[in-house]
């Protein structure tokens, strides 16, 4: 398949418009259904295909790097934890003091020399997150003004021949006006679907709306019946479920075959490692966290809701976003040192390293798992050891002290009371 970058979605956007996409009407699936009810509908997919700047018209995968989330992975606002399919991820174009906060900014250096260097650092590499963040949010804003343009255009061609698109989906009521003395089609008004959202409701009164600063755009991670976050092919029960979501601080690179593997993300709780789960998904992915990955914009769904944008995520590498911010205080630094205590690790890369236990030859996920349950075995064997061959020594050093001390003592007092009679003997002569 193609590799398709942000920077190749808007040189198409600027050489062929909002006409960048189209609906392929030789690839559908028009299902309908026997039990009609609340929740069941007619639906039909239709696949989609971009127009590439070589003019080939292809399915769009979008490759992305470096880029900043701008929330947290996230169920959608309505939906029912027992049937959810997917969770959100949001981005947006953030401004250089939004992304210069957190982990992103300068560690503090023991000299001036090197607290020069770090600050020019974190200044390029917030430079080059922002440049990428905001090249992909543009490549979005594409991409959803390409897809509502292409639905008004099917609808502008359903309403000249109607006959041309005899879909299920369309049948439903709600999709077509009719005129009630002619029973003519007059207007085709299905409701678009978004990826963009430009305004909120007010909390105070939800019938207004406030438009936002800057859009979002939410992207779905799919989720599987057992409310694992894993890749979306695998609901359909064709294929083993396979994790699309990693950690890129254990990402394990062999130098001999010049190979990279990348380690499925795991949450922890506690000393436990647990799979990424839609209750545990927000506390990995975070706020501001950096990821790479890819998108798949396949096709698009007509249903009773709707026309509704088609995008799973299949492939997401995450650095995640800690949040600790630096900043300078005036509180005494043998103060800070108490509270810290001298067992503690004293740097975050110490922190990391002790969290992120990882061999080349094994994932990291067990080397974790090994070091919490090997590590206090040994330490434990050495303490006995010691104890063993110190102690019986000791032990019989104080015995024969105790037993040569009475005889000694003995002797003494012998000899003593002799020499106690004889001289007794005399002074009381003497005292007469």
């Amino acid at each position: 398949m193609l590799t398709i970058t942000p920077k190749d979605v808007i040189l198409s956007f600027e050489k062929y418009g909002t006409e960048m996409l189209k609906l392929d009407f030789e690839s559908v699936v028009d299902n309908s259904s026997s039990k009609k009810g609340a929740n069941i509908h007619d639906t039909t997919w239709i696949k989609i295909l971009f127009h590439t700047v070589s003019d080939e018209w292809v399915v769009l995968k979008l490759n992305f790097s470096c880029i900043l989330t701008a929330s947290k992975a996230q169920l959608p606002s309505q939906n029912d934890k027992d049937k959810v399919k997917n969770m959100l991820l949001m981005f947006k174009k953030m401004t250089l003091d939004e992304i210069r906060s957190g982990d992103y900014v300068p560690r503090n250096k023991s000299n001036e020399e090197e607290m020069e260097a770090e600050t020019k650092h974190v200044k390029e590499y917030t430079q080059m997150l922002y440049d990428n963040t905001e090249e992909f949010v543009k490549c979005l804003g594409c991409i959803e003004d390409s897809y509502e343009d292409m639905c008004e255009r099917f609808k502008s061609d359903y309403l000249k021949d109607p006959d041309q698109f005899d879909f299920n989906a369309v049948k439903e009521q709600g999709w077509v006006i009719t005129d009630r003395k002619t029973g003519k089609i007059t207007g085709y008004n299905p409701t678009i679907r978004t990826i963009r959202q430009t305004d909120r409701k007010d909390e105070n009164n939800r019938s207004r709306k406030i438009k936002l600063e800057t859009p979002l755009f939410r992207v779905k991670l799919p989720v599987n019946n057992d409310r694992l976050v894993v890749t979306w092919r695998s609901r359909r029960g064709d294929e083993e479920s396979k994790p699309y979501v990693f950690d890129t601080r254990k990402t394990i690179f062999d130098k001999r075959n010049g190979t990279v593997k990348m380690v499925p993300a795991k949450y922890r709780n506690g000393n436990r490692l647990e799979d990424m789960t839609i209750h545990n998904a927000g506390n990995f992915i975070t706020y501001k966290s950096m990821v790479s990955g890819s998108i798949m914009f396949p096709k698009v769904v007509l249903s009773k809701q709707g026309i509704s944008l088609v995008n799973e995520v299949r492939e997401l590498a995450v650095k995640r976003h800690r949040g600790r911010q630096q900043v300078e205080t005036t509180i005494a630094t043998n103060t800070l040192s108490l509270m810290k205590g001298s067992g503690e690790s004293e740097s975050e890369e110490e922190e990391l390293a002790t969290e992120n236990k990882s061999d080349a030859t094994q994932s990291a996920d067990e080397d974790l798992e090994a070091s919490d349950d090997d590590e206090p075995v040994v330490v434990k064997k050495v303490e006995v050891k010691k104890t063993k061959k110190v102690e019986p020594k000791k032990t019989e050093v104080k015995k024969t002290e105790t037993k040569k001390k009475p005889e000694q003592n003995k002797k003494r007092q012998l000899v003593s009371d002799k020499d106690g009679a004889d001289s007794s003997g005399s002074e009381d002569v003497d005292i007469n």
